[in-house]
């Protein structure tokens, strides 16, 4: 995600809800083979699917970062 690359993901529910705010990923229902490579192939057949996943990906990590997190930590601990 940081690195802006499009990636290829188990569709967990996390990555699921991830993945429907920041379009970084193709998602796929099983790890096989044959669906992981549908899915590079996809990715680099479609240029315009790549860029969208690239600049979906650069926008999340604006959101999932240790920025972000350290945030949410220091919350936490000073509940604590």
């Amino acid at each position: 995600m940081h690195a802006g690359v499009p990636q290829v993901c188990n569709a967990y529910p996390e990555y699921l809800k991830i993945n429907a705010q920041f379009p970084l990923a193709q998602l796929i229902e099983s790890p096989t083979a044959a669906l992981i490579a549908e899915a590079v192939n996809k990715i680099l057949k479609d240029a315009t699917l790549a860029k969208q996943l690239h600049e979906g990906a650069l926008t999340a990590r604006e959101v999932y970062n240790w920025q972000e997190e350290e945030k949410k930590l220091v919350q936490i601990y000073s509940r604590l």
